[in-house]
């Protein structure tokens, strides 16, 4: 087994921007919104780009493995999470992710947990994280719909370093000029709550939906202000991140019980294993299979490393 070197899915809503393709080497005619790094999804998956699976899918791979790729803590023989770029050069919509009962029962999918990076963003950006108060059912449809549900949610300012979490049911949004790595559960449901009256190329508002939404929302509110995680991971029943910090050089163990994914946001160098090397540069995803073996990383650069 080897590492594979993944080629992006890349997405182009309406709130994109350019970073993507300046910064990190995304090639598009337009501006792009979100790069689907590790995806094995429904009738989406990265095409593999180096050794003999070369011009394959991700999903054709893990088919032909299983575990022995993904790993003993898998609980399928399915990839379990969706790892993204975003860049927000507008706000996105205001939305809620449903939890696995709801979304197993009604969309026949896996509901999702997601986790945010804050890589880079504009001075003065945030967030929206949850209500600041309860509401009611009632109080939350009149909200949305008249759109004073802006005037509910916390508003969190954003560096970069920070890390969030957004489990089911919490409501939130991310801002105008935020570039982040989203790790989440291998599902892309989204309940879109307000959209701020935007069309879209076709001149067309983007449907809501409130109905579902109020279903799996949490109307707890919070006021702890405890938003931002450790820096340097999260880690919960789902998946678990840890950002790495290399200068020098650092060993990764890949010892069967998990794969590894790496996302190479800052930097570069090179990744050693059995005798061979890639080359690692700012924008590259790499998928580490759970029994390749060991592996040396010798550069100075940063990544976002997901593990279940």
């Amino acid at each position: 087994m080897y590492p594979l070197i993944l080629r992006p899915i890349l997405k182009n809503y309406l709130w994109g921007g350019t970073k993507l393709k300046k910064e990190y080497g995304k090639q598009s005619d337009e501006n792009i919104a979100e790069s689907w790094e590790l995806c094995s999804y429904q009738d989406q998956a990265n095409m593999i780009q180096n050794g003999i699976w070369q011009g394959k899918y991700l999903n054709e791979y893990i088919a032909s493995y299983g575990k022995q790729v993904l790993g003993t803590r898998c609980k399928d023989k399915q990839l379990p999470v969706l790892i993204k770029y975003i860049d927000a050069q507008d706000f996105l919509s205001i939305q809620v992710h449903p939890g696995m009962l709801y979304a197993q029962t009604y969309e026949q999918d896996m509901g999702k947990t997601e986790a945010w990076y804050v890589i880079d963003c504009e001075p003065g950006a945030w967030l929206y994280y949850g209500f600041y108060e309860e509401m009611t059912k009632k109080q939350f449809v009149k909200a949305a719909q008249d759109g004073s549900i802006v005037d509910r949610l916390n508003k969190v300012s954003v560096a970069p370093g920070d890390m969030f979490f957004i489990p089911p049911g919490m409501v939130h949004a991310i801002g105008k000029g935020i570039l982040m790595a989203e790790v989440g559960t291998n599902s892309n449901i989204t309940y879109r709550i307000f959209d701020y009256g935007r069309k879209d190329k076709y001149g067309k508002e983007r449907e809501l939906h409130l109905d579902k939404a109020a279903e799996v929302i949490q109307f707890g509110g919070r006021k702890d202000f405890g938003y931002k995680q450790n820096a340097n991971g999260i880690k919960c029943d789902d998946f678990q991140i840890e950002i790495l910090h290399i200068e020098g050089q650092a060993d990764l163990a890949v010892n069967g019980d998990t794969f590894i994914s790496l996302l190479v946001f800052c930097g570069g160098g090179d990744l050693s294993y059995n005798g061979n090397k890639i080359p690692l540069q700012k924008g590259m995803s790499l998928f580490l299979p759970a029994n390749m073996g060991s592996c040396r990383i010798v550069g100075n650069l940063k990544a976002v490393k997901t593990t279940i």
